[in-house]
């Protein structure tokens, strides 16, 4: 398999459906990868085993009726095309993978699980940052960060972002009280990768 990147990319970033790829690449190319910010979808694989920690920023929404926050599909996940564009996604076994979540796991616990990989302390700090927003953050080796911003109420959306191209209805409610892509940048300009 052959992954070609952009020089001098700090980190890496998806929303949606390119997030179920963006975890495994860090678990494959860890020496390659600064850092990454799965946004609406976080994994956590017990096969990964990383050549060194990848910091990771994580944005998820508790309401998200698509990747639900507590594991698996949401309800409006069914809504989905599937890979070949007919039928439904979810409990199809068509051409490509059918919309699961984050996995069985929930996703503070795929957080949790990158941050036990990084070598961080297992109790997280927790705190509330707007008032529809906790940033949850891990005791961590430097270099080595993990962070969970959970939107309460919040829904499949880019946190900050004024301009959600679905209905409310089909995506769920987003929140300007944070700006995820400055975070993101932010993040990623911290934790460069190693030479």
């Amino acid at each position: 398999m052959e992954y070609r990147f952009r020089p001098a990319t700090p980190g890496d970033t998806v929303s949606t459906d390119p997030v179920a790829h963006l975890d495994p690449l860090a678990c494959h190319l860890s020496d390659r990868i600064a850092a990454i910010a799965p946004v609406a979808g976080v994994q956590d694989f017990a096969w990964c085993k990383t050549s060194r920690p990848v910091p990771v920023i994580a944005f998820h929404g508790t309401a998200d009726p698509i990747v639900a926050y507590t594991g698996g599909a949401g309800p409006n996940a069914r809504l989905l095309p599937s890979p070949d564009g007919t039928g439904s996604s979810v409990g199809t076994e068509r051409n490509g993978p059918t919309v699961n979540g984050p996995g069985p796991a929930s996703v503070p616990e795929s957080v949790a699980g990158w941050a036990r990989r990084n070598g961080c302390g297992v109790a997280s700090d927790r705190r509330q940052i707007a008032p529809d927003v906790y940033r949850e953050s891990y005791p961590c080796p430097a270099g080595a960060e993990v962070e969970l911003y959970s939107i309460q109420g919040g829904g499949h959306v880019w946190p900050g972002d004024t301009a959600v191209p679905f209905p409310e209805i089909f995506v769920g409610r987003n929140t300007t009280s944070i700006d995820a892509t400055q975070l993101i940048w932010d993040f990623f300009e911290a934790h460069p990768l190693p030479e």
